[in-house]
């Protein structure tokens, strides 16, 4: 079979049409092309051209992905055309167009990390790449024209790439990579004399017009970058003074002043922020080599920031240079060389840097009308956010200028005759009362951020937004929720005084500023954790009236809520409790019926922190505050299939927490003090009624309204559905309850979305196995008619009857089982046994049990029959479950271990790996009675077919029947001795409820005495110490991947086999098999003599 060029041309150009049946078929005929020798080599020739550009992007592409998806297997290409179509490969990179080179660079990637980082089967690529350079423009000015210069920089950076970590973190000096440092030497160190007179060209053009070799230049900076990010190869070595004054040359002509908003000029900007992280890397990376150059860095970087403070309007791209340059400026101050250059500039550095970047701009108040949330994440931060991940677009030079400020105010401050006459009688103070000082020289903090700060006084109440008072106390607000670590150190009547003065102030004033009222806000969120206990009350009241402030005139005041419902939240995290919390309750509950959904959805996240922290406190409310935000989601939710918005997934968060925190409150010890049994009762039906109405709206809304009336309900927030659930189930404690509200009708829409779950990995699944469990409680209960067998849908639906309650229920187990995390799995195997044991009592349909036992045998053997060690904590659930599948349908498990498996190479597994189990004496061994009778259950059986005559008795059946045969003695003497030690426990009385709970006090006093004498990590150590997290993570790793024994520990549901007393079928075993079992397979003779001791009337069966 084969393929021309001319046919995948076509085929790629149908990939791109606009015609959905042609884009399959296309997909389809490429995707079977795949196998045909030749193919990747078409592919590379379609993307060199001359074809149309977007045939040749969709030749590039689907290579890059072609390539990932195959290059590391050894059959995709025979090992002989290896080589020619890397050079092909190559040789295209290098010669490509713009508008693809991203692509075919990423292609290039994929192979350099394949062949030429881990395998190391590609030696000659270096050379080759050093004969490229030499042809092209970079290094000679007749090189090859139709050698990109440009090119060959990007696939210089591609291979750099890969080394810009370290290749085994668990070495503490990790060797430079020999392939790092030959592309080093060959490649990189030779470009120098290009990257000086691309500098030069910058330099010369004053920072402020754009050069056509500003691309070039960013690539390099990227290949240096990359290069010594982690390591400094030796070939750098005697050039990098030079390669850092040409740095300092390029971050001197950084353009900060005036605004760059020409597409064009974007490298260049690109190159000044790539610059200053270099610096970053080799300050923090390898300061040996930089302690000469710190003066000459910081002088530079100090003069950025100082220019910067009198920018106006700049584009985002430079405001990311100015923030690396504040970040470069903390790094060098976190050395020891670095604190005595820039202590000495910490003065002008507040004063001429940081706290212009503080004060309020007028980009400010225009993102504050424009975009609340944009100002809130850049501004004013917190754990409420929704934001994940790292935003390049929240790297401000505010930020980065608060942490620079933090770590000035916790370094010491500059030496001077002034400040040790400042703090000298403070630390006379401190030395008399600990006993010793440390030093007579004074934090920056005490000495000069909060003299400077108290120089700017409270602003008048009405004063004018851009009044000069206005604009400088947004930014000392600021610089006070920069000083966290700081004021944690301070004396709590200091911190209650700076509080009360600066702060707290601004909530009593008539018409306050609402910009500084949402950095006060933001300021009490951020100290939350070291806030005077007895300024809690007033600091309380003070948020939630900002909490509760509306809107003045044409002016938001949004920020001010989510700043004070953020707030909020951190203060009751600290276990501060209200004296009042209906007020609180009600304030959330408000702020959820805002028309602005992002708003909306802060104020319910807040009610889902006061949820989790009010404990008893709020009790009494929660069924009114369920049916009040019940009613405002109602509106909210969108028709089905329509996604849920961020409001309407935070609404049930809430609802979920606080019906949990109802439920968890009456079963503990003392609820019912909390509230009557009747107004619980109530409160109760209120809370399920609720909930049924909610998910009524959510998934059962009618057909009629649907486009589509087969779409099925998005999965939205499914965790959090699942717990409402929990509760409503748990609620109906009698039968007109499941009927009136639509239980039955409720769990199939819920079961069909479980049957697709895929977010195994995010362990969001916990309240779909608790709302599994009460759905198998309650079938025992109240049993539904259609729970196994879904009815046939009247017409005009097409007559397909659909998936059942028990079918999506089991698709769910059976999928967690087979490919879940641990825990996951062990959750789903316990519920596997509850499965099982209700369709045995609960179904009319015979056929029920044994679906559900092949099912569970199906799943459960392939994943024991995947792990790499049958002896480890995941066996377990799995061994247990096929166990007691086996117990109740032998004939059908058997057929499934012996599937597409004559030898039954699957039996003995699980057999072995049951056996092991069994005489295991760790804590995971088989050890609670329920364990133990499914264990002597399933093994009589077994016992009984492989002593039977027709069984092949060959060595590993003899050896498996033996070890059977030890498991069945010693579970049996396990059991007696467990039932006699329940029965001895209930007679006793049970006096062990008293421990001492003060033995660790003695010790903190010694813990707070060697604070000051301990000393600064070194390099090394900090090497050392990540080395051994690196080793201790990789072994974490691999016990996890098959562990989840904390999921161990609870008794199994095993149905009538729990009341059964086993010994007479051991007992009748025994009579029949025992003394044929001593003859052929001896068993100890000291685990016999146990068992006769435990059993005397079975001394018979051994004689």
């Amino acid at each position: 079979m084969s393929i021309s060029t001319e046919q995948v041309e076509l085929l790629l150009a149908s990939t791109i049409s606009s015609d959905e049946a042609s884009i399959r078929s296309a997909t389809a005929a490429l995707e079977s092309a795949q196998s045909i020798p030749g193919f990747p080599f078409i592919l590379v020739t379609l993307s060199s051209g001359p074809i149309d550009g977007g045939r040749c992007l969709a030749a590039a592409t689907y290579l890059k992905n072609l390539l990932k998806a195959q290059w590391h297997k050894p059959e995709f290409i025979a090992a002989n055309e290896r080589t020619v179509f890397r050079n092909q490969l190559v040789d295209v990179l290098l010669r490509a167009d713009l508008y693809i080179l991203k692509t075919l660079a990423e292609a290039f990637q994929i192979i350099l990390d394949n062949d030429f980082v881990q395998t190391n089967t590609w030696p000659e690529l270096v050379s080759a790449m050093r004969t490229a350079l030499q042809m092209s423009s970079l290094l000679s000015k007749t090189g090859n024209s139709e050698m990109r210069a440009y090119n060959v920089l990007v696939a210089l950076q591609a291979m750099v790439k890969p080394f810009r970590y370290f290749m085994n973190p668990k070495l503490a000096r990790e060797p430079v990579p020999e392939q790092l440092e030959l592309i080093s030497k060959d490649l990189l160190a030779p470009l120098h004399q290009l990257f000086h007179s691309l500098v030069e060209e910058v330099r010369l053009t004053k920072g402020c017009s754009a050069f056509s070799s500003d691309g070039s230049l960013l690539v390099l900076c990227k290949c240096f970058h990359l290069a010594v990010k982690s390591h400094m190869p030796s070939s750098l070595l005697p050039n990098l003074e030079n390669w850092c004054e040409d740095l300092l040359l390029l971050v001197g002509c950084a353009e900060v002043q005036s605004k760059l908003e020409e597409v064009d000029q974007f490298p260049r900007i690109k190159c000044w922020k790539r610059a200053l992280q270099i610096f970053c890397t080799l300050v923090t990376r390898h300061r040996r080599y930089m302690d000469k150059l710190l003066p000459k860095l910081s002088s530079a970087l100090l003069d950025i920031v100082k220019k910067a403070a009198f920018a106006k309007d700049l584009h985002p791209m430079q405001e990311r240079v100015i923030s690396s340059a504040f970040d470069a400026i903390s790094n060098i101050l976190e050395t020891g060389p670095g604190w005595r250059l820039i202590s000495s500039h910490f003065s002008s550095l507040l004063e001429g840097a940081i706290f212009p970047a503080l004060k309020l701009k007028e980009k400010d108040i225009l993102d504050w009308n424009e975009d609340q949330e944009e100002y809130l994440r850049k501004n004013l931060p917190s754990d409420m956010d929704n934001t994940t991940g790292w935003r390049d677009d929240l790297y401000t030079p505010r930020r980065s200028a608060l942490n620079l400020l933090g770590l000035i105010s916790t370094s010491k401050g500059p030496p001077t005759v002034v400040a040790s006459n400042i703090v000298s009688a403070t630390k006379r103070k401190k030395a008399g009362r600990n006993g010793k000082s440390k030093d007579s020289q004074g934090t920056a903090g005490e000495l000069l951020v909060v003299p400077f700060l108290s120089k700017f006084s409270v602003p008048a109440d009405n004063s004018p937004l851009t009044s000069e008072p206005v604009v400088n106390y947004y930014g000392a607000l600021l610089a006070y929720g920069g000083l966290q670590q700081f004021l944690k150190a301070q004396r709590p009547d200091h911190l209650r005084m700076l509080l009360h003065n600066r702060v707290l102030c601004l909530y009593k004033m008539t018409s306050p500023s609402p910009f500084l009222l949402a950095n006060a806000n933001w300021v009490l969120g951020q100290l939350a954790s070291c806030l005077p206990e007895e300024s809690n009350k007033e600091i309380y009241n003070a948020l939630l009236k900002a909490f509760l402030a509306p809107d003045v005139r044409d002016l938001t005041w949004r920020p001010v809520r989510t700043s004070a419902a953020s707030a909020l939240s951190s203060l009751l995290e600290e276990e501060y409790k209200p004296t009042e919390w209906l007020p609180l309750l009600q304030a959330a509950v408000t702020g959820g019926r805002s028309q602005d959904n992002d708003e909306a959805s802060v104020a319910f996240r807040f009610l889902s922190t006061a949820a989790d922290v009010g404990e008893e406190e709020i009790i009494p409310h929660i069924p009114a505050i369920i049916s009040a935000v019940r009613a405002d989601l109602y509106s909210r939710i969108p028709p089905i299939p329509e996604p849920w918005p961020q409001v309407v997934e935070s609404g049930f968060s809430a609802l979920a927490a606080l019906a949990q925190s109802w439920d968890c409150a009456f079963s503990e010890e003392g609820g019912e003090a909390v509230i009557k049994p009747s107004d619980w009762e109530n409160g109760c039906i209120a809370i399920g009624s609720a909930i049924s109405e909610l998910l009524q709206q959510a998934w059962l809304s009618h057909p009629e309204e649907r486009t589509n009336p087969d779409l099925s309900p998005p999965s939205s927030c499914l965790n959090d559905a699942s717990a409402l659930l929990v509760v409503m189930i748990k609620y109906a404690k009698e039968a007109d309850f499941v009927v009136k509200w639509r239980i039955e009708e409720i769990l199939p829409t819920w079961s069909d979305l479980i049957a697709e779950w895929s977010a195994w990995e995010e362990e969001e699944d916990l309240a779909v196995f608790d709302a599994i469990k009460e759905i198998v409680l309650l079938q025992g209960k109240f049993p539904l008619p259609h729970f196994a067998l879904a009815p046939i849908p009247p017409p005009p639906a097409v007559p397909v009857r659909p998936r059942s309650i028990l079918e999506g229920i089991t698709t769910f187990l059976s999928s967690g089982i087979e490919t879940a995390y641990p825990a996951a799995t062990w959750r789903a195997c316990r519920l596997g046994h509850s499965l099982l044991q209700v369709s045995r009592i609960s179904f009319e349909s015979e056929e029920i049990t044994p679906v559900l036992s092949v099912r569970f045998t199906q799943v459960a053997i392939q994943r024991l029959m995947q792990l790499n060690n049958r002896k480890a904590p995941l066996a377990k659930p799995l061994v247990l479950l096929i166990a007691m599948c086996y117990v109740c349908c032998p004939n059908s498990v058997a057929r499934v271990l012996f599937e597409n498996d004559a030898a039954g190479s699957r039996l003995l597994a699980w057999g072995e790996a049951l056996a092991d189990l069994s005489l295991s004496e760790e804590a995971l061994g088989i050890t609670l009675e329920s364990e133990l009778k499914i264990a002597v259950a399933v093994l009589l059986r077994m016992l009984e077919e492989l002593c039977k005559e027709n069984v092949i008795q060959d060595a590993k059946v003899l050896d498996l029947r033996r070890k059977f045969s030890v498991s069945l003695l010693t579970l049996s003497i396990r059991l007696k001795e467990l039932q006699e030690a329940e029965e001895e426990s209930k007679d006793e009385a049970d006096n062990d409820g008293e421990e001492d709970e003060d033995e660790d006090d003695s010790d903190a006093e010694d813990d707070d005495s060697e604070d000051d004498e301990t000393l600064e990590e070194t390099e090394d150590q900090f090497l050392e110490r990540y080395a051994q997290r690196a080793q201790d993570l990789e072994k974490e790793t691999l016990e996890e991947a098959e562990g989840g024994e904390e999921e161990d520990g609870c008794e199994l549901e095993i149905g009538v086999l729990s009341l059964s007393d086993q010994m007479p079928s051991v007992y009748t075993f025994l009579q029949n098999y025992g003394k044929k079992l001593m003859s052929e397979t001896p068993l100890p003779h000291e685990l016999v003599a146990e068992f006769v001791d435990n059993f005397p009337d079975s001394a018979q069966f051994f004689g």
